[in-house]
């Protein structure tokens, strides 16, 4: 899953294009530029891919297996998320709002609109990774959801059908923020405009987790399984990337 260099095109134009943006630096920042080059950051994306895979892995063996500790876990948390639920509806309504910026459809429309964008700035590296990355998600979350074919909690205070392992809202959201994230390390220059970005990403992914097991949606196991896909995927395109960078280039017969 090799991605390659999201560097911006070199051309006059698409520099100044690029630079009329509020934040948006003319050249990739020097700290991005320099993690597609140092194996340090090789190395830190590979062993972030492997860890989260390692969980996402490990937390399907035990959901298969169905482990009385972490069934007795998925059972109390989703009772307790049903009480709450119960007695403040505005906490309801705050969550109903939260999981549906989750929905496929406004996922879809920002991932198109974007990709528009850097494919207008000619910046198909990164167009195609807007792409790419949540396809492969969707991919391997589909296959593992019939697989696992895992039962939703019952009583849901969302409409929600289908199988239940591992949620696909969060694991959406949490692969458009990752991608945003790069995108972020790569083109934008000026702080607290870079870190605030990073931040608003991570944590809007979060909640809307979070609202997926508030709404009965999902059992907690259900969300944090799609938080390890969505790192596992996002890191790996992210590792493909810096080493694709880190290829010498041929000299030219």
């Amino acid at each position: 899953m090799v991605v390659g260099d999201l560097t911006p095109a070199r051309s006059a134009d698409s520099q100044a294009a690029l630079g009329t943006l509020p934040g948006i630096s003319r050249h990739v920042h020097p700290e991005a530029a320099h993690m597609d080059r140092t194996p340090r950051h090789l190395r830190t994306w590979l062993l972030a891919m492997a860890a989260a895979t390692a969980g996402f892995l490990a937390l399907t063996a035990v959901v298969v297996a169905r482990v009385a500790v972490v069934e007795r876990f998925d059972n109390g948390v989703s009772s307790t998320a049903r009480q709450f639920a119960a007695g403040h509806v505005r906490w309801r309504t705050l969550m109903s709002f939260v999981t549906h910026t989750g929905d496929s459809g406004v996922l879809v429309s920002l991932a198109l609109l974007t990709f528009i964008v850097l494919a207008w700035r000619q910046q198909w590296q990164a167009a195609l990774l807007v792409v790419a990355a949540p396809a492969a998600s969707v991919a391997i979350r589909v296959t593992v959801l019939h697989l696992v074919a895992r039962e939703r909690p019952v009583d849901r205070l969302t409409a929600i059908s289908g199988w239940s392992f591992p949620s696909g809202h969060t694991t959406s959201s949490g692969v458009a923020a990752g991608v945003a994230i790069l995108l972020v390390l790569a083109y934008v220059r000026r702080e607290p405009l870079r870190t605030a970005l990073i931040v608003t990403a991570a944590g809007w992914a979060v909640l809307v987790g979070v609202s997926r097991v508030a709404l009965l949606a999902h059992w907690p196991t259900d969300v944090l399984a799609g938080w390890f896909l969505a790192t596992a995927v996002t890191t790996a395109f992210a590792a493909g990337r810096t080493g694709a960078a880190k290829q010498p280039q041929q000299p030219a017969s």
